[in-house]
């Protein structure tokens, strides 16, 4: 069972350890229940992404800072981080690529590549695989099952036989990949949209 936190906020002051995190901190260090510690902190979410190239990277070496100040006080677990696939694609201001910095941190990726199908997925997917193919760091990859404002990016409402085919066939394609040996399969956002399309 893996703890589960983040938000975009938390880079505005990115070496300190926001309340949640501590509190989560706390309790594994008292009860041991967790398996690790997934952060869902999403640089690109925060309004100043969108203010061009300069605040982007600003984000992503804010979010590197995070990171390291994460994985400073959580010694106890391992760390998961949500990417997007875009920060492949993206160097700090050092000449660095923003993905392998941020995977000097974390045991574990999780790339939130949302499209509607298996193939544009890994279309999406290509440059992110590339650069995972130079780490040592285990990735699953994300598929967005819940209704979303954007298009052609969720599984929302599609009928569950072709939900099932395109999870297959994602799955074989992403195992056929030149970095499959780290791959650790598919991680579903949400679970009631999950068990909407599975009739639950």
């Amino acid at each position: 069972m893996w703890a589960l936190a983040g938000d975009p906020g938390w880079l505005e002051q990115p070496t300190q350890i926001p309340e949640p995190l501590q509190e989560l901190i706390k309790v594994q260090q008292t009860r041991a229940l967790f398996h690790g510690l997934h952060l869902d902190v999403e640089p690109q979410a925060n309004p100043r992404w969108r203010l061009g190239d300069g605040s982007r990277t600003q984000l992503l070496e804010a979010f590197v800072r995070f990171l390291t100040a994460v994985a400073a006080r959580a010694t106890s677990l391992p760390i998961e981080a949500a990417i997007h696939p875009v920060m492949a694609r993206l160097d700090l201001r050092d000449g660095s690529n923003a993905l392998r910095r941020i995977g000097e941190h974390v045991s574990r990726l999780s790339i939130m590549a949302y499209r509607d199908s298996a193939s544009a997925t890994l279309d999406w997917v290509a440059s992110t695989l590339e650069v995972l193919m130079t780490m040592e760091i285990s990735w699953r990859m994300g598929v967005l099952v819940h209704q979303s404002a954007e298009n052609r990016i969720s599984f929302f409402n599609t009928p569950l036989l072709s939900f099932m085919r395109e999870m297959i066939e994602l799955d074989r394609l992403l195992r056929a990949s030149t970095n499959r040996q780290r791959y650790r399969g598919l991680v579903f956002e949400d679970y009631d949209g999950l068990r909407g399309l599975l009739g639950g």
